[in-house]
């Protein structure tokens, strides 16, 4: 759509919306706009008409969705039929205060918002400095005793434990998709074992969600060529004291289970105040607001997250993350494409 044509579009539906006489065509036109989604709609359209219709940002999502009401609209038929839920469920209160109701409930998590900061940057810490491949798949082992994804393909074409890991891959499953009481559970024993003097997360807000059969950031053994370790180690290693390079992010990445939204996932995990995430859920969330992005290398990825800085500010990466988030809880669901290459039969 060009831009005399999003203009008049926009136009066009404020003297609709002016005169009360809003039509599916124009509220849609103008949702054809790349720099237009439901969040920014439905705020125009609530502050125009706050008794007639319902703003549908995160904050407004965030609060349905605990009292049971997912909110997933992404034209005006939707629009009009979630409203309906929403009076019919909230009979007797004013989108008005519904609005309040909703900042009070976020502004109420507040404070135990984030608790996984400092968590699992002192694992990349301990995990770096204190242990090796093979020590490290021990306590991995430890911790995740009950769990799949433990089982290798070794040279000789047999199957048995996996004897080998990267801090990048441990870490990874802490943050698999799971009950946040067994990822809580798991930082507990994680906690014992590796000595952690942070507290244990009492909540994973912003942290994206890592496939469980696409964790491992390495192959089968039986593939495994022998500068895959050291590449993982060596990357983690320069992520845990922030001297990452071109080279040691390209390396990375030439490791054939590795792309650009799994590395720099971890990289945020680890390092939140410091990097951001490249997920599939933050790269909509970018779109949505005007950037878009293309990165392939570490040159393109520190200018994109310069620009994600900027775009954002004041707002940090970890909160950027979160609002992410919160913003797909309103969006259109779609399902997550992945490369059946990289799946693992037991992961």
């Amino acid at each position: 759509m060009n831009a005399p044509d999003a203009i008049d579009n926009v136009w066009q539906y404020c003297r609709e919306l002016n005169a009360d006489e809003v039509t599916e065509a124009s509220f849609n036109r103008v949702l054809e706009n790349r720099n237009v989604a439901i969040p920014k709609l439905t705020q125009l359209t609530y502050i125009c008409k706050p008794h007639k219709y319902m703003v549908l940002n995160s904050t407004v999502s965030k609060y349905f969705k605990s009292k049971g009401i997912t909110i997933s609209v992404d034209n005006y038929a939707e629009y009009l039929r979630t409203i309906d839920q929403i009076r019919e469920r909230f009979s007797g209160m004013s989108f008005p205060e519904l609005v309040e109701k909703a900042f009070e409930y976020v502004n109420s998590l507040s404070k135990d918002n984030f608790t996984w900061l400092k968590f699992f940057e002192e694992m990349l810490d301990i995990t770096c400095s204190r242990y090796n491949k093979n020590t490290l798949c021990e306590v991995f082992h430890r911790i995740f005793e009950k769990s799949r994804g433990r089982e290798d393909r070794y040279k000789n074409g047999e199957k048995g434990p996996l004897e080998e890991i990267d801090p990048l891959t441990f870490i990874a499953f802490f943050n698999r998709r799971n009950t946040d009481e067994n990822r809580i559970d798991f930082c507990t024993r994680a906690k014992s074992f590796l000595q952690m003097s942070s507290e244990v997360p009492r909540d994973f807000d912003g942290i994206p969600i890592f496939d469980p059969r696409l964790t491992w950031f390495f192959g089968w053994g039986i593939n495994r060529d022998a500068t895959i370790m050291p590449y993982l180690w060596d990357f983690a290693k320069g992520l845990n004291k922030k001297e990452l390079t071109v080279d040691l992010f390209s390396n990375a990445l030439s490791v054939e289970n590795v792309g650009i939204s799994k590395l720099t996932q971890i990289m945020f995990i680890c390092k939140p105040n410091d990097f951001i995430s490249f997920d599939s859920v933050n790269r909509s969330y970018f779109k949505k607001n005007g950037l878009e992005l293309s990165v392939e290398s570490f040159t393109e990825y520190e200018q994109a997250k310069l620009e994600i800085k900027n775009r954002f500010a004041p707002k940090t990466f970890y909160e950027i993350s979160y609002d992410a988030y919160l913003d797909s809880l309103s969006s259109p669901k779609t399902e997550p494409k992945s490369d059946p290459a990289l799946e693992k039969e037991t992961l």
